[in-house]
């Protein structure tokens, strides 16, 4: 009779789930949670906790655990704009893109003295006219403010010892020729470039959609502990010519860094 025992026992601690099956569970859920995004320190590469990420279009808010890491719970079916914002970093914009698949890793960097930041808010510049088939036309959400966004700030007057640019940290719906090209829009006609103009002087054109766009400001344009202006217009539909067609397109995120 003993051994009928010790052979049922043998028998049920085979079939049995094991106490020493839990670390299995565990080895999926730290796979599973590796995959999920995360901010870190571009200096530290540590997670940066507590970072607020938000979905400009949706209003869509959540923030980083005391790990980085942090889940979008909200469905994106289209390229979509993200911005994250800390004390103490510089504003960052990214642009998610809809057949992005792998999780996204995000590198914040300190704020600097001397960083200003311009606009936080989404703007949007046009006429509310637009094709499907512009650029990002199916993630405007709000409506256009005009043909240009206009802002004065002060710079301090060590400025002009450093080099100065003024970030964009991300622009949508340019339906320009090199755009079209490069796919970034399927529209049947093209508009002219956006143009940056720093206290009335054009510095610059934007000929692509995309994010953190650095333009350099020429010091000699710099008004030290003054108003300084800073000036964005859209383009327009080159093939349109009873009418001033504007290029309808979205911005977020503007500031003012030095190196």
């Amino acid at each position: 009779m003993k051994n009928k025992f010790f052979i049922l026992f043998i028998l049920l601690g085979m079939f049995l789930p094991s106490v020493s099956a839990q670390p299995l569970e565990t080895g999926v859920e730290k796979q599973e949670f590796l995959k999920s995004n995360r901010i870190i320190d571009s200096n530290t590469n540590l997670p940066v906790a507590n970072a607020q990420i938000m979905i400009p279009q949706t209003n869509y808010k959540t923030y980083s655990d005391k790990n980085g890491y942090f889940t979008l719970r909200t469905n994106m079916n289209s390229d979509t704009i993200i911005s994250v914002s800390k004390d103490g970093y510089r504003p960052f914009t990214t642009t998610f893109l809809k057949d992005t698949s792998s999780p996204l890793k995000l590198s914040l960097q300190k704020q600097k003295l001397d960083d200003i930041s311009i606009e936080c808010d989404m703007c949007h510049l046009g006429d509310d006219t637009f094709s499907m088939n512009s650029a990002n036309s199916g993630d405007f959400k709000i409506k256009a403010s005009g043909p240009f966004y206009s802002k004065t700030f002060k710079i301090s007057d060590e400025a002009k010892n450093r080099e100065n640019y003024l970030v964009i940290g991300s622009i949508i719906g340019i339906d320009t020729s090199l755009a079209r090209k490069m796919g970034q829009n399927h529209a049947n006609s093209y508009a002219t470039a956006p143009e940056i103009y720093f206290n009335g002087v054009k510095i610059a054109e934007i000929q692509l959609n995309g994010d953190n766009q650095r333009i350099k400001i020429p010091n000699d344009l710099i008004r030290e502990n003054s108003e300084n202006e800073v000036t964005i217009k859209t383009g327009h539909n080159i093939l349109q010519s009873d009418h001033l067609d504007y290029d309808d397109i979205e911005f977020m995120n503007l500031s003012l860094q030095s190196e």
